[in-house]
């Protein structure tokens, strides 16, 4: 049995150790009726509280590290963390479209920097790769995110935060940065753009640069 550890979860609520996921292997012996075939059974449980999306995720690498289906090897975020703001707007934009916002279920709101411990930190005992972070509801919340990243040993990707110095950014820690942060320089002289470049590649953040799919 897979068990998550006692501890808090990202709704700020203490909660108990709970059964996961179950792994149950038999091992194949030849007989004289015939031959016990080795069996797998991996079978995923739902968390009150978290995104069902997250455990599927989660359960279909375990499935696949355990030999119980073929597929490729997943290295996975688990949920993608947004600003709570972000998320409302989208909640009435899919309301009003008469969309079902099932995706919305793969997204965490992460409001404060203490939030922002509490939910790195259950994402960490889940048994997640890395952190994503897409939009956040202000800079100090993406760097309090990058703060709990790093203590939890966790590679950080995301998005850069709107408002924040790039050479803080570069500094954070994080590994991947998707579509680039070329808008943040501008206005920026070739120097200063130079700079920021070069502390980027120090820091061995890769730029992850938008691409159109015709």
């Amino acid at each position: 049995n897979l068990y998550r550890r006692s501890g808090m979860i990202f709704t700020g609520e203490r909660t108990g150790p709970e059964d996961i996921a179950n792994l149950l292997v038999g091992v194949g012996f030849t007989t004289p009726g015939g031959v016990l075939e080795p069996s797998v059974e991996l079978r995923n449980w739902t968390q009150e509280n978290l995104s069902a999306s997250t455990l599927a995720t989660l359960g279909m690498r375990y499935a696949v590290e355990s030999g119980a289906i073929v597929g490729p090897r997943i290295r996975t975020p688990g949920a993608i963390l947004e600003s709570p703001r972000w998320l409302q707007w989208m909640a009435e934009v899919d309301s009003a479209a008469g969309a079902s916002g099932e995706w919305r279920r793969g997204r965490i709101g992460v409001a404060d920097e203490r939030r922002a411990a509490v939910v790195v930190d259950s994402l960490r005992r889940l048994g997640v790769d890395f952190i994503k972070v897409r939009t956040v509801a202000s800079p100090a919340v993406f760097f309090a995110i990058a703060r709990a990243a790093r203590q939890a040993g966790l590679p950080l990707a995301g998005h850069y935060p709107f408002g924040s110095d790039p050479y803080a950014v570069a500094d954070s820690g994080l590994h991947t940065l998707e579509h680039g942060f070329y808008f943040a320089l501008f206005d920026a002289s070739p120097e200063r753009r130079d700079s920021v470049f070069r502390r980027f590649a120090e820091r061995r953040t890769q730029p992850l640069a938008a691409r159109r799919h015709r």
